[in-house]
């Protein structure tokens, strides 16, 4: 066995943590919180973190706040970053080795290929957020290179972190020889909380957050927002999300008489994100295909029910009718029918968003995610040694 797993054998903390991700803040978009929280929940409990960045912009002031080190590597692709963040990674491991490399996504490319030629003597861990390949296979678009990258990943590390058990099945099936683990998502219930001053004027708030690209359901939005009318029931939609669609899904907007009870916001910062989902009473998200999606639970977490698509990913985080309800992909006028229950009965936003609420502390915490995710690497070690 290499020298790095005899050293790490009975590590139980605190762990030497190489993340690698491309996507890192700012901006505050897409992947990019995900491997940012980690990273602090581990640095709280105690461990050494270095994080390989992709360059983005000034971020000198917002690296010397965080709690661990930062390199921001410059790169114009993300699977240039991936090698170049993989070779740099094995320099720094010879002169302050690691427990871990712990890559994700499309980020482990670099590293998973240097382990699998023998050039790096530490495991890599592959965090897996999406499965290309399982969106091919819906007739959702993924180029062949992508599909060809993701197996490489997926065969190189040494085991892979997946957000939800789907991932983890269609990871198995990409990788039978490796171990595929899930560990969940998380959200920062510090920043995302309930309001004490949620507000009862009568008119039902719905929100949907996501990328405007078509696979997100914003058009099922749309549709079910014209079978809900613009007399009859008092309502109100926020949409917060860019994309390739964006100009299209105004028009749309516009196109369907819905300007006045459909807002679009481009991009919302952040930390500003809690005021719109404490605004809200529903959160919408009839998307097609998910990991886990991190904008579902930042609204669970400040209290929102939830109606969300019956599909993996998505499934696990809804108790029916405890905090929300599923329906399935594409049906507008289900999506329309569970919107109607909340006016039948008002009292099942405010049941369901402390159903809510109290499933995120339970198990997507961002400090339940990292002690999960210390367990996967000792139990790796464990049976490696």
């Amino acid at each position: 066995m290499t020298n790095a797993l005899e050293t790490a054998a009975n590590i139980k903390g605190p762990w030497r943590i190489c993340r690698i991700s491309s996507e890192f803040p700012p901006p505050w978009k897409g992947l990019a919180p995900g491997p940012y929280e980690l990273s602090l929940a581990q640095a709280r409990r105690g461990n050494e973190l270095l994080v390989l960045a992709r360059e983005r912009g000034d971020t000198v002031a917002f690296d010397r706040s965080l709690p661990f080190k930062i390199i921001r590597i410059a790169a114009s692709r993300d699977a240039i970053f991936s090698l170049k963040a993989g070779l740099l990674a094995r320099r720094l491991h010879q002169r302050h080795p690691f427990h871990v490399i712990h890559a994700h996504g499309f980020s482990a490319i670099g590293p998973a290929m240097l382990r699998h030629l023998r050039l790096l003597s530490v495991p890599v861990a592959a965090h897996v957020h999406i499965v290309r390949a399982k969106q091919a296979r819906q007739g959702l678009s993924a180029s062949r290179i992508s599909l060809w990258q993701e197996r490489i990943y997926l065969n190189g590390a040494d085991f892979l972190l997946t957000v939800s058990d789907q991932l983890a099945s269609e990871s198995r099936l990409l990788a039978p020889q490796t171990h595929a683990i899930n560990v969940g998502n998380g959200a920062n219930i510090k920043l995302f909380q309930v309001s004490t001053k949620r507000k009862t004027n009568g008119e039902l708030r719905l929100l949907f957050v996501g990328t405007l690209n078509g696979r997100k359901g914003e058009d099922v939005i749309l549709s079910a927002c014209q079978q809900l009318g613009t007399e009859s029931l008092p309502w109100r939609i926020t949409v917060v999300g860019d994309g390739p669609r964006y100009e299209v899904f105004q028009e749309k907007v516009k196109g369907a008489g819905l300007s006045k009870k459909v807002r679009v916001l481009r991009y919302v910062d952040y930390n500003k994100m809690p005021d719109l989902y404490q605004w809200a009473d529903v959160f919408l998200f009839p998307s097609f295909s998910e990991g886990m999606p991190k904008a579902v639970l930042e609204a669970m977490a400040c209290g929102c029910a939830v109606i969300l698509s019956d599909i993996p990913g998505c499934r696990e985080l809804v108790a029916e009718g405890r905090n929300g309800f599923l329906i399935p992909p594409d049906r507008p006028d289900l999506l329309a029918e569970a919107v109607q229950r909340f006016f039948k009965d008002p009292g099942l936003i405010q049941r369901m968003g402390q159903a809510s609420r109290s499933i995120i502390e339970q198990r997507y915490t961002w400090d339940a995610v990292a002690k999960r995710v210390e367990e996967c690497y000792q139990l790796y070690i464990k049976f490696t040694k």
